[in-house]
């Protein structure tokens, strides 16, 4: 059940406005930083985060539809 609660946490606060603003003000940083001359593959690397965080969501959604079909 821990992973449970921890996809729980996961979907809560990717869901939240707080992380709204902070995914806001990543972006808006990495967008200065390829206007640099900084290395393709660091900016990638960021946004692949930004996305894998973003997937929390549907993690919780594949998590909670597996589990409601176990218990039919």
């Amino acid at each position: 059940m821990a992973d449970l609660d921890l996809i729980t946490e996961k979907n809560n606060l990717v869901n939240s406005p707080v992380y709204k603003r902070i995914r806001e003000l990543q972006l808006n940083s990495i967008v200065e930083m390829a206007n640099k001359q900084i290395d393709p593959l660091i900016i990638k690397g960021m946004l692949k985060n930004i996305n894998d965080t973003d997937n929390w969501e549907n993690d919780f959604k594949v998590t909670k539809k597996k589990n409601e079909e176990q218990k039919k």
